[in-house]
């Protein structure tokens, strides 16, 4: 496993690999900075003009251009520059909770994970975003959940995988239509010890994997829940990752360095970095936001 840079995120998230650009960014949720690595340029960083924590990073039909969310909204991002342009209002409409992840499905509809300021209370859940008023509409999850991640989505559309952080858990939705989710089935529950399930994808052959925070590793899981594969990884809290390079056949790592004492920094100088592995398998490149940004 490789690290791509020096730099190190507070808390770094939202991997998202560019196939135009042959580049991947990630975004420093706590410290609002967009970074962008190449093979060519190497790793650099660009502050955003945005009020943290920010929401998810994804791709749009529009090139060079992703979404984001801060506290104030939906935002387009310009992947070279950084700028930023507001799209509308977007809330939960609910108190105390925020953006904390999501992912565009193989139909370009943007799903987004909630989750409680605090992280205590469960109050976020799983939301599709109508495109027509930037408002968190529609589908969405019938339980509550004190943080919400992932998502990621079955290779034939059937199924919606969610991370039920707080409770270490990694939920199916299917995938049904209407305006409620329905119940989930468990696909694989981890201990203690092992983590708390954060971001993921999923690979060419279906398979879930997972980002384990507090846990130093990520794990390749079958549908049935039964872990097939792990890395470990040099940081304690894996936040995310992703499928990139030119034939997906390279997992992109995120980590943080949130909540993490002097001691430990200095046990784990790896926490906050950025990192790369080729697992064995390819992956698939993630959903595109349709609408015009």
């Amino acid at each position: 496993m490789r690290s791509l840079g020096p730099s190190r995120s507070l808390l770094g998230e939202s991997p998202l690999w560019s196939p135009d650009r042959a580049e991947l960014y990630w975004l420093d949720l706590r410290d609002p900075a967009l970074h962008t690595w190449s093979v060519e340029r190497g790793e650099f960083r660009i502050a955003l003009e945005l009020e943290g924590p920010l929401g998810p990073l994804v791709a749009t039909a529009t090139p060079g251009v992703a979404l984001t969310t801060d506290v104030t909204g939906l935002h387009a991002l310009d992947l070279a520059t950084g700028r930023t342009r507001a799209l509308g209002d977007f809330s939960s409409r609910e108190e105390g909770v925020h953006a904390n992840d999501g992912k565009v499905d193989r139909e370009g509809r943007l799903w987004v994970a909630t989750a409680d300021d605090e992280e205590a209370e469960p109050i976020g859940g799983l939301h599709l975003l109508a495109a027509s008023d930037i408002r968190i509409v529609g589908t969405r999850t019938a339980g509550g959940y004190a943080i919400s991640n992932g998502p990621a989505f079955a290779l034939d559309g059937s199924e919606v995988y969610f991370d039920d952080t707080d409770r270490r858990r990694v939920l199916a939705f299917p995938a049904t239509g209407g305006r409620t989710l329905g119940e989930p089935r468990l696909v694989h529950e981890f201990s203690e010890d092992e983590g708390h399930p954060d971001g993921m994808t999923v690979d060419a052959e279906g398979h879930l994997w997972v980002a384990l925070f507090g846990g130093g590793r990520v794990v390749r899981l079958t549908l049935q829940g039964e872990i097939v594969r792990s890395f470990d990884v040099p940081a304690p809290n894996v936040t995310s990752l992703t499928f990139g390079g030119p034939d997906y056949e390279t997992l992109f790592i995120t980590t943080a360095r949130k909540g993490m004492s002097e001691d430990e920094l200095a046990a784990h100088p790896g926490a906050g970095g950025t990192y790369a592995v080729e697992p064995g398998v390819r992956g698939v490149p993630e959903g595109a936001w349709v609408h015009p940004v």
